[in-house]
């Protein structure tokens, strides 16, 4: 994650893309009360690796972000969580 005047830019690596799943971008002010920004269905594949990106506007000093993989039943697990 890098933080750039007021844009903030997440990005990671997952080495498979399974099948049935997508990433939830969440953000918060209070590090408690989280909502969905953004949704990513997929990522770029380069290498054998799938890269993703996402890019939020900063609204106040602390921002929270996590990002959270969803499975097609509902199920989740938070995937990261970090602040800027």
């Amino acid at each position: 994650m890098s933080h750039s005047g007021s844009v903030v830019k997440l990005q990671w690596l997952a080495k498979a893309e399974p099948k049935g799943f997508y990433y939830e971008i969440e953000r918060s002010e209070d590090g408690i009360n989280f909502k969905t920004v953004g949704i990513l269905l997929g990522g770029l594949e380069q290498e054998g690796e799938y890269s993703y990106k996402f890019r939020d506007k900063a609204k106040t000093a602390i921002i929270y972000y996590r990002i959270k993989q969803v499975k097609q039943d509902g199920s989740f697990r938070i995937a990261a969580e970090h602040s800027v």
